[in-house]
């Protein structure tokens, strides 16, 4: 469904999960018998995934947003994966496309995730003022 995250908690009733935003969110276990579920357990779990969407108008070159991007983390270069930087284009709508900025840690580091998660998300919104 709309939930991502990680289990926290799993009871005779509900399961909780962790979300990217740190919020914990209680889903009853019979959604799970309903809907089809994605276990990313298996992928690497020092991959970091950041989405947003953007304006077809904010952008002069999707290889712009991501150099930015790549430089804007120089500071933290030691805790990432060489060369494992990726912006995808996920989807495109009428007005719109959505985004997905990915990079490997080389150790899993919460904090230090949540640092980069948030400057990454504000080079996002800078870039995009600064094209538009």
């Amino acid at each position: 469904g709309e939930h991502k995250g990680k289990v926290m908690d799993i009871t005779l009733s509900k399961t909780a999960l962790l979300t990217d935003d740190d919020d914990v969110v209680f889903i009853p276990n019979n959604f799970f018998f309903l809907h089809e579920i994605i276990n990313h357990s298996k992928m690497g779990l020092r991959t970091v995934n950041i989405e947003f969407e953007v304006g077809l108008n904010a952008l002069d070159t999707i290889e712009g947003l991501e150099q930015d991007l790549i430089q804007s983390l120089e500071e933290f270069h030691e805790n990432i994966e060489a060369n494992s930087f990726k912006l995808r284009i996920v989807e495109i709508e009428k007005d719109s496309f959505s985004l997905k900025f990915q990079y490997v840690l080389k150790r899993t580091d919460r904090q230090m995730e949540r640092e980069i998660r948030k400057k990454t998300v504000r080079r996002v919104v800078n870039h995009i003022r600064k094209e538009g």
